[in-house]
């Protein structure tokens, strides 16, 4: 019985141990070999021999890649990305990082992987990829908030940069704001003064010149303490400022300390670099004579230190300065060499891209297998993430084909909708049309009416009313007319309807139309203020043929405006108003009607009677 219990024992411990999954051991003399060759790489990088660097990290790779330590993997592949990057061949530097980004995604390292960011952004800050570095380095940003503040600096600082570069310095300013509180609380003076120094340089740009002016200043403080390198560069941009403020006295001093500086550091770049700044003052100040002088000191030591840079700033001042003394054709050669020398510069850097391409080529092999290792995990999460696309697109089609069918339907309905809209405005149309024809025979047979009443009255006073009365009548039957015929039985043109009105009225009272002188815009009117101002024409029309014609006089009539404003001015050359008549106080039963319908119109009236009588009415 107890050997039985010892055997069932054993099998299961047999059993036990074969569901358990083996770990893969580390081969310890592999990582020691990766470590060595990586610690080799390091020293070379240090010492500028990049090449030599490469091959050393390669070297650690074919070791690292027989372990299981993926953070040895990742750095390996970061640094052999650092070499390419200080080499200048981009393509690489890009390749060797994404490897890692790719590595440090699968382990899920976040500092890391902010890390790789980072640098693949540098890479493309470098290649004037401007809006690709600042994407990666707002991931970087990201993925470090909240919890590493003092990483997330550095970030801050160089987006601050790359818009600097671009112009963009608002957007600049904001970020050097946000990266300098950092190293205040950090107290690292140097990124003290390099964020103050740019932000300094920023409020330059932007013409604000005392912001500028105080964080220079403080840049200033501290790199005299700390940094006396770079406080050249601080030193011009204060004396820059003061040319900008017209304090030539101070850009002076500026530039004077700046080259003090330079003499104990006995640097050739900031010699030129001051020598092109006092030239800028010179300029300032229209010593061309000096400027010129300066300028080409620059250019001496731009020449004898290599800086293209410089040369080509330098260039470009020579260019302004024979401009100023109308030297043109040396002017157009300083341009000339201006921009070969950029042209220059640029292909200088490609050939020496090319030439290190040639001379440092990828193992090839290496690469696979990597890559071959990173592809298999890649392979299954590739897989589920296409099961998934599947599914979400499956759902997609069928979510745009219920849209589709409900828009079908929509659009269906709404053609119904306008066709019977369509219909009903026909209807209505006809309607008004039938109103309008009925209309026009209603007035036709007042006007017959009163045609046959005016020879029973003639010389009669009843003969004037009815007259008055016919002509009313008569300018809206002119109206309807016009409505009927028009498209749209809404709108009437109002040049042709007050031409009609005013012959109308002079030929009923047998004053010759020879004897009128119309001015008169177009304009489209509706028919309710198409008929308030009818009856104003009518009414003033009627008043000048029998008041203001009688010594052969002309009639005037102008009308003009737009949508907005419009103005109606008819003038006889007669007596005008008698002086007991007052247009305010009047009961005469035209003039009444006159000011009533002008205040439909909300017009304002101006009535002149110097020289004939005169409307002048604005609405």
């Amino acid at each position: 019985m107890k050997s039985c219990l010892v055997a069932l024992f054993l099998i299961l411990m047999f059993l036990s141990c074969e569901d358990t999954p083996k770990k893969v051991p580390r081969n310890q003399v592999a990582i020691d070999s990766a470590v060595n060759w990586y610690q080799q790489g390091d020293t070379s990088y240090y010492q500028y021999k990049y090449g030599l660097a490469i091959q050393q990290y390669q070297q650690g790779l074919t070791y690292a890649e027989q372990t299981d330590s993926l953070n040895l993997l990742s750095n390996l592949h970061n640094d052999i990305g650092l070499c390419y990057k200080k080499l200048g061949m981009y393509d690489s530097a890009i390749k060797y990082y994404q490897i890692a980004e790719q590595i440090d995604l699968n382990r899920n390292d976040t500092t890391s992987l902010a890390g790789r960011w980072r640098n693949m952004g540098n890479v493309y800050e470098s290649q004037g990829w401007h809006t690709e570095a600042i994407a990666l380095y707002l991931k970087a940003v990201d993925l470090l908030t909240p919890n590493y503040q003092q990483k997330i600096a550095p970030l801050h600082l160089a987006i601050g940069n790359i818009f600097l570069d671009q112009g963009e310095y608002d957007e600049a300013i904001n970020y050097y704001h946000r990266a300098l509180p950092v190293y205040i609380q950090r107290q690292s003076e140097l990124r003290q003064a390099s964020v103050t120094n740019n932000l300094g340089m920023a409020y330059l740009r932007l013409n604000q010149l005392d912001s500028a002016h105080r964080y220079l200043t403080r840049s200033l403080g501290v790199k005299i303490r700390v940094d006396s390198s770079s406080l050249p560069y601080t030193l011009n941009m204060l004396g820059e400022l003061f040319i900008r403020k017209k304090n030539f006295d101070s850009a002076l001093y500026y530039f004077d300390q700046s080259s003090q500086v330079i003499n104990v550091l006995d640097d050739g770049y900031l010699r030129a670099n001051n020598s092109y700044h006092r030239a800028k003052l010179a300029i300032a100040t229209d010593q061309l004579d000096l400027a010129k002088s300066l300028i080409l000191e620059s250019v001496s030591y731009a020449e004898r230190q290599q800086i293209g840079e410089l040369m080509v700033w330098s260039y470009e001042i020579l260019a302004e300065i024979h401009l100023k003394t109308s030297e043109y054709d040396r002017a157009y050669g300083f341009l000339k060499q201006w921009s070969e020398l950029r042209d220059s510069i640029f292909l200088a850097g490609k050939l020496q891209t090319e030439r290190i391409i040639s001379n440092y080529e990828l193992d090839k092999k290496e690469e696979q297998r990597i890559r071959a290792n990173i592809q298999a995990e890649r392979s299954k999460a590739n897989a589920r993430r296409s099961f998934w696309i599947a599914g979400v697109a499956v759902i997609a089609l069928l979510f745009f084909a219920l849209l589709s069918w409900i828009i079908y339907r929509q659009r269906q309905r709404m053609q119904s909708l306008n066709t019977d809209l369509q219909e009903s405005n026909q209807q209505i149309d006809t309607l008004n049309r039938q109103n309008f024809h009925f209309t026009v025979n209603s007035l036709a047979g007042i006007i017959s009416i009163l045609n046959g009443q005016l020879s029973q009255y003639k010389g009669s006073k009843a003969y004037d009313v009815l007259v008055e009365e016919k002509l009313r009548m008569e300018s809206i039957s002119i109206l309807y007319n016009k409505l009927f015929k028009s498209e749209e039985g809404q709108y009437v043109a109002v040049a042709d309807f007050i031409r009609d009105i005013v012959i109308n009225t002079f030929d009923t009272m047998g004053i010759s139309s020879d004897r009128l002188e119309l001015n008169l815009e177009d304009d489209q009117f509706t028919n309710q203020k198409a008929f308030t101002l009818g009856l104003i024409v009518n009414e003033i029309s009627l008043n000048a043929a029998k008041y203001g014609m009688a010594n052969n006089g002309v009639f005037f009539v102008n009308f003009s405006g737009t949508n907005n404003k419009h103005s109606l001015v008819m003038r006889d050359e007669g007596p005008g108003l008698p002086e007991s008549v007052q247009w305010t106080e009047s009961s005469s039963f035209g003039i009444r009607l006159i000011r009533i319908l002008c205040e439909q119109l909300n017009a304002e009236v101006i009535i002149d009677s110097e020289s004939g009588l005169s409307y002048h009415i604005t609405f």
